[in-house]
């Protein structure tokens, strides 16, 4: 499971409208004219990729396919054990989960598979997992605060999140 999930968890589009993947690449047009440029589109598309998932998990995991609006379809398969994992459990969140300390690790201008990596500090510290009689089965202790390194690819003129791994350096968050 991706580690925003897991850890929301761990503490406890139709797919007619899903767009044509393929990665864009042109030696001529540029994805983003700059670093700065790439570093706010990947920042946009994660909050928008977090706001999905957070709705999601608040609906009890119904109609996952709507990640495949913000995300790879590697990545919605990842996610999805944890999806069916809350509708199974008949578990649902509540609140928001949210991130900070961005940063860009790289940026391919010309955009691609790959075409943007960046740092993030994720947060679940405003989230809850509740039961069906709406109690907190979040276990004591749980992480809320963490480091990230999140991947993008370009597809279809925008970035979809095509990877997302707990960071192993210093924790920066």
């Amino acid at each position: 499971m991706g580690a925003v999930l897991v850890n929301l968890i761990a503490g406890c589009a139709s797919p007619d409208d899903e767009p044509t993947r393929t990665a864009e690449s042109s030696s001529s047009a540029r994805a983003f004219e700059s670093d700065e440029e790439a570093l706010a589109a990947a920042t946009e598309a994660f909050a928008d990729y977090q706001d999905t998932s957070d709705a999601i998990l608040a609906d009890s995991g119904d109609r996952p396919e709507r990640l495949l609006r913000v995300a790879t379809k590697d990545v919605y398969e990842i996610q999805l054990e944890g999806y069916e994992q809350i509708a199974a459990d008949g578990f649902h969140s509540v609140g928001h989960s949210k991130f900070d300390t961005v940063s860009l690790q790289s940026a391919n201008l010309f955009g691609g598979v790959g075409a943007v990596v960046i740092y993030l500090c994720a947060d679940i510290s405003g989230t809850d997992i509740r039961d069906q009689k709406n109690r907190s089965v979040v276990r004591a202790g749980r992480l809320e605060r963490w480091p990230l390194q999140l991947t993008f690819d370009y597809v279809d003129s925008r970035l979809l999140l095509s990877d997302q791994s707990d960071w192993s350096g210093d924790d920066f968050c």
